[in-house]
């Protein structure tokens, strides 16, 4: 069928022929056929009557569109790619639908041209799916805005609706982390705007190049965010057990031409920089351990049964079993280093390859020989065995009584991170000045040797004194009398959390761990989770808001297996004494545990696995005894506590009394204007007790329904997914009997109409059904709430005016939360921050320093 399309002018210009533009690939007709226009403006507007983005380009130079059936591009400027967005802002989006008129994009033609680029911009469109086509008309010359500049005939070509063809029309499907996936790229900035994606245990981190392209707002929308915390540079999604699914669908993305770039910006603390650099180091390593620690226990457990034997002190008279099972149960914890060491190079930009070789070079068995013990007849340069420090080596020389060797450094730490970046720094500076013709031969032997030496005859000794020195300290700490250290770290535990830098934490703990002394600390780390999952429980059990108990009920998983964030952003944190509370019962079963003496022997799992870090029946009933507790403890207190919304009256009677301490203090005169206008404020939300109660009930019953939209939602999600790969392999048999095709074809066609809107639309209706039988009732409550809000903010501003004191305004905010006790309950809003900055605090020269506001 024969078709014409019109084009107007998107921008004030000259028209030119494709044939006559500059750019070869454009003359060629190899992007399509079509026009250039010359813009004389910088604004440019849609040229086509009906349009739909389908692509925007990240530098925001080049634009997509699908219109009727064809698909044209908007390209402006040749080679502007290179000015990477800088002279572009674009208006639109893709899948958006677009008229004539419409304002797609705004280019700075000036820079350009200062950048000595054309700004000729071509107006193509496909033509391998048209079977013939014309210009029948192509107004050449100079335009106005919105002009015609002409309009195409075409056919399209023609295609068999054969069997096969209408059987492969199979409607795509992504998964929500695949749609999420999209969502993040976008919204920290496009793929140019992060050098690196990966995961740890809970959080999707980014390695962001640009932080103030960053939408976070966007990303917290997401129904899988908990929360979001920067690090510098390292934008923390905290998501849950899931990360890893999402880190994958974005590394699966499609990588197109776009450049990375270099990192740029501001740098971030230098404290911030080192977190950063631990958290990159020490997670990837995280598995490792892990698979390490489980073999340890089952290495002790077979032990203990008599299976293998205990070759602890040495291998003589080991039958296969036991060599195996003990080789390893330590390999992987005994050579952590290497890992870290690899690790280090990598973060750092270096040959993972090189810090291989170092590492090993570092853990050499040709270190170990037999030697002096008495510390009286040291001598330099001979091997030596010290049982007091547990120190063997070749003797250099001794600072007090602990003595300097040169030694293997089986089961450090420090000494390969160091030596890690050593030799990717160093690896990167022999590059800058050695001859290429040399660099393969001498290149890593300069690395290794220098690298080798400095740690071997300097900063190995010295980070061993290091390591020694933080292991007492952490025993000084766990020593403290009744538990208390225990207690007090069982207590911070999940605040650590909260900024990120837990992970550097724990690993400086876990260095003498890792030599075999064990630890009480990582059981109050342990009880520090399990108190957040205590906390969430109690919230469950007492909440009235359906979506709040499905979101306690949906993270409480995660903390059975050691993940917190999603209990600790998704549900206490957010109502703020839970979490209070949580902590605290972590801190009062850390004393248990202290007094105990529930010591972590052996790495292991983390949550319920963390069970097998304990040898023996006895420890191990011990460690489910304070888990139990530490939860237990959690829930009695959140689900005591926890309130589902504010007192809104008392709440407004504190705000009223810390303004009239303020009041009172700048100037006692005003308290006696403002004195009865407050109490009326205080009154007014006590009268609408009532009604609020009303509307809590309403909330309640509208959160079941909305829960049940939820669920419907995912399991029509989880049902779609299985249907998609069932077509998919049917799509792809080779099988070509009628039969096969037919079901095939139906199968296909189930697919495509699967939903469950009936569900979803009977859900709908209870919804409109419950707005309608509490009509009256809503318009009453918003009626309320205006009243109370604006009448407060009016006596607020007022106040703030007298006493010359503006930050005084933010008082209207705590007001505003009184009546909005509902909404904050319910999480549909946030509670508002009042009160004076300390900025004010200190321009009045405390004068209400010691007020409680």
């Amino acid at each position: 069928m024969r078709k014409s399309l019109k084009i107007y002018s998107p921008v004030n210009g000259e028209i030119k022929k494709i044939e006559d533009s500059i750019d070869e690939v454009f003359k060629s007709k190899a992007l399509g056929d079509g026009f250039v226009i010359i813009p004389l403006e910088n604004e440019f507007v849609s040229p086509f009557e009906e349009a739909i983005v389908k692509m925007v380009f990240p530098t925001k130079h080049a634009y997509g569109f699908l219109v009727d059936d064809l698909n044209f591009l908007i390209h402006c400027g040749m080679d502007t790619v290179k000015l990477e967005g800088s002279s572009f802002i674009s208006y639109i989006n893709v899948d958006q639908n677009l008229k004539k008129g419409n304002k797609i994009f705004k280019a700075d033609l000036e820079i350009i041209k200062e950048n000595n680029l054309s700004i000729e911009t071509p107006i193509v469109f496909e033509v391998q799916e048209i079977e013939n086509y014309n210009f029948k008309t192509l107004n050449l010359g100079k335009v106005k805005k919105g002009d015609l500049v002409c309009e195409i005939e075409y056919s399209l070509k023609e295609i068999q609706e054969n069997q096969e063809n209408q059987e492969l029309t199979l409607k795509s499907f992504k998964s929500k982390y695949e749609l999420a996936a999209e969502q993040f790229v976008e919204a920290v900035g496009g793929k140019n705007n992060f050098s690196e994606v990966y995961n740890c245990m809970t959080r999707l981190r980014f390695a962001i190049v640009e932080k103030e392209k960053v939408d976070t707002d966007s990303i917290k929308k997401n129904k899988l965010v908990k929360g979001i915390v920067w690090n510098g540079l390292e934008l923390q999604v905290i998501i849950g057990g899931e990360c890893y699914k999402l880190k994958d669908e974005i590394l699966n993305m499609d990588k197109k031409t776009e450049d990375f770039g270099k990192r740029v910006g501001i740098k971030p603390p230098l404290q911030k920089r080192i977190l950063g650099a631990v958290a990159g180091i020490m997670t990837p390593s995280i598995p490792v351990i892990m698979a390490s620690g489980i073999l340890s226990v089952i290495y002790a457990l077979t032990n203990q049964s008599h299976i293998t034997k205990d070759l602890s002190n040495g291998v003589e008279g080991a039958d296969a079993l036991s060599l195996i099972l003990f080789i390893m149960s330590k390999v992987g914890l005994t050579l952590v280093g290497v890992f870290f060491c690899i690790n280090t190079v990598k973060f750092f930009g270096g040959n993972p390859l090189a810090g291989a070789l170092i590492a090993l070079a570092l853990i050499s068995r040709f270190y170990f020989s037999t030697g002096e013990s008495d510390s009286n007849a040291y001598q330099a340069g001979h091997y030596i065995s010290n049982a007091k420090f547990g120190v063997q080596g070749w003797y250099l020389f001794s600072i007090a009584d602990y003595p300097i060797v040169i030694k293997s450094y089986e089961g450090s730490v420090l000494p390969f991170i160091v030596a890690g970046i050593i030799v990717a720094y160093l690896d990167k500076w022999v590059k800058t000045w050695m001859p290429s013709s040399l660099d393969v031969v001498f290149r890593y032997g300069i690395v290794l040797i220098v690298t080798t030496l400095s740690i071997l005859l300097f900063l190995g000794p010295l980070l061993s004194l290091i390591e020694y020195g933080m292991a007492q300290f952490i025993f000084l700490i766990e020593d403290l009398p009744i538990g208390l250290g225990v207690a007090i770290f069982a207590f911070l535990w999940q605040p650590l959390v909260l900024t990120g830098v837990h992970v550097a934490v724990i690993m400086t703990i876990m260095i003498p761990f890792y030599t075999g002394i064990p630890s009480l600390m990582l059981t109050g780390s342990a009880l520090g989770v399990w108190g957040q999952v205590g906390a969430g429980l109690g919230v469950g059990l007492v909440t009235k808001n359906k979506n709040l108990k499905s979101a306690v009920y949906g993270a409480l998983p995660g903390g059975l297996f050691g993940i917190t964030e999603p209990i600790i952003y998704g549900v206490t944190l957010p109502k703020g004494k839970p979490f209070l509370m949580g902590c605290i019962a972590a801190g009062i079963t850390g004393i248990l545990a202290g007094v105990l003496d529930v010591k972590t022997e052996v790495p292991a799992g983390q949550g319920i696995f963390a069970i097998l870090g304990y040898v023996g029946f006895k420890h191990q009933a011990l460690a489910v005894l304070v888990r139990v507790v530490s939860i237990g403890l959690g829930t009695l207190l959140s689900a005591v506590t926890y309130r589902e919304r504010l007192k809104e009256d008392r709440y407004s009677r504190n705000v009223t009394r810390k303004l009239k301490k303020l009041i009172e203090k700048v100037n006692k005169e005003l308290l006696v204007k403002y004195n009865e206008n407050l109490n009326n404020i205080d009154q007014e939300v006590k009268n609408s007790k009532k009604i609020l109660a009303q509307y809590n009930k309403y909330v309640i019953s509208m959160s079941i329904i909305e829960s049940k939209i939820i669920s419907t939602e995912q399991k029509e999600e989880k049902n779609k997914k299985r249907l998609y790969k069932k077509a998919v392999s049917l799509i792809k048999s080779k099988n070509t009997s009628p039969e096969f095709l037919e079901t095939r074809k139906d199968f296909i066609k189930k697919y495509n109409e699967y939903n469950l809107d009936n569900i979803k639309n009977e859900l709908d209706d209870k919804k409109n059904d419950l707005n309608n039988s509490n009509k009256e009732m809503l318009e009453k409550y918003k009626n309320v709430v205006e009243k109370i809000v604006n009448s407060s903010s009016s006596l607020v501003s007022d106040i703030s005016q007298d006493l010359k004191i503006m930050d005084a305004t933010t008082y209207a905010n705590g007001y505003w939360n009184a009546i909005h006790s509902v909404e904050i309950g319910f999480g549909y809003e946030d509670l508002k921050k009042y009160g004076l900055s300390k900025e004010t605090k200190r321009k009045i020269k405390g004068e209400i320093k010691n007020v409680q506001i």
